[in-house]
């Protein structure tokens, strides 16, 4: 597949959330008993401590304590407002149901990456739909060159807001760019070492994914001027038009994202770490 994630340790990946979870409620447990304690306390002391400086002290105490068992559940409503996915409604095709046309696209990522990825199984819905795009990118890709292919995917990604995407492509990129020039590109590409056609390319690539209606020829002519040829800026366009089609497309459909176990974890937060 064209956007794939590296394997995934789903039991790892639970493990580590059931723990989060059951630390996330010890906690609040804990800070109730120390509120619930401060609230006896007040109520029993007797009425010559009731001085002002006690009564503003002894309430801050118990706010504090109210807030703190509030704050251990807001990690999880940030997240939802922020956009992690979430699992899709739509059912797909098991591993094990998979027949035809599927089974063969899941067999090439079994033999690829040794795993399904949940992109693979939405997308598979419409098989003929797969094998189109592949073809697509491959004659994009091919003319574009891996390198500059794998920026204009990045730059886009970015502007999107597609971790899937951005996780899989950083991947991939590994293997043109050390990791830390990688680093240096995921954090801020316009400082990052590269030449100024990459950088232009980039800048053209994020501003198709935000805002297209508001190009113009003066947007091609900023790729002509650092030395694009006019097929070039054609393949550029393509590029990043159709990393908005599949990314949008697992936007909308709530594709789960399958978070590379590999990926060194400086990496990862230079990727997506403003996007969690």
């Amino acid at each position: 597949m064209l956007c794939p994630p590296v394997p995934t340790d789903d039991s790892r990946r639970s493990t580590v959330a059931a723990g989060w979870t059951a630390t996330r409620i010890a906690a609040a447990v804990l800070v109730l008993g120390i509120a619930l304690l401060n609230i006896l306390r007040f109520i029993g002391m007797p009425h010559p401590h009731y001085d002002p400086l006690t009564l503003l002290g002894e309430t801050a105490l118990i706010v504090i304590d109210i807030a703190l068992v509030m704050s251990a559940y807001l990690p999880r409503t940030a997240n939802k407002r922020q956009g992690v996915p979430s699992m899709s409604i739509v059912k797909t095709v098991d591993v094990a149901d998979a027949t035809g046309e599927v089974a063969k696209l899941y067999e090439e990522d079994l033999q690829e990456i040794g795993y399904v990825p949940s992109h693979t199984k939405m997308m598979a819905m419409n098989p003929a739909a797969v094998r189109a795009f592949e073809g697509l990118m491959r004659t994009i890709a091919f003319p574009l060159g891996k390198r500059s292919y794998e920026l204009v995917t990045l730059a886009a990604a970015r502007a999107i807001g597609s971790q899937s995407c951005l996780l899989a492509h950083g991947k991939k990129s590994l293997g043109l760019f050390p990791e830390a020039d990688l680093i240096r590109i995921a954090e801020d590409y316009r400082d990052a070492g590269l030449t100024d056609a990459e950088v232009a390319m980039m800048d053209y690539a994020a501003k198709l994914s935000m805002d297209s209606s508001t190009m113009t020829d003066a947007d091609s002519q900023r790729l002509r001027d650092v030395g694009f040829s006019d097929a070039d800026i054609v393949n550029i366009t393509l590029a990043a038009a159709a990393r908005n089609y599949y990314s949008r497309a697992l936007h909308a459909l709530a594709v789960e994202v399958d978070v590379p176990a590999d990926l060194s974890a400086r990496l990862t937060r230079a990727l997506v770490g403003n996007l969690t």
